[in-house]
């Protein structure tokens, strides 16, 4: 039954009213929720949209849950992989590039 609830909460549209926008989806391993407020309805609805976008493709890279992701192919390489910028900074922020 707790699956069956968290999957309607996937991307759930909330009722908007004018002036606001609200937004719930689950994305990595957690429930976000969204709230733009403001006078253009259409524009908090675009921006509200560009950032769970962009929460979903930075889940792509940085997920351990979801196998083709940049980390999780790391993890179960066995020989050298490209990895795309924003993950290697990320490694090279946590200090793991410095025991290579």
């Amino acid at each position: 039954m707790i699956v069956l609830v968290l999957a309607g909460l996937i991307y759930l549209r909330q009722p908007q009213t004018d002036g606001q926008v609200s937004r719930t989806a689950l994305i990595m391993g957690t429930v976000v929720d969204i709230r733009a407020y403001g006078e253009d309805n259409k524009q908090l609805e675009q921006a509200v949209t560009k950032a769970f976008e962009e929460m979903s493709r930075v889940e792509q890279l940085f997920s351990s849950h979801i196998a083709e992701s940049e980390i999780s192919r790391l993890s179960a390489a066995t020989e050298s992989l490209s990895l795309s910028p924003e993950v290697i900074r990320l490694l090279q922020m946590g200090g793991a590039t410095d025991r290579c």
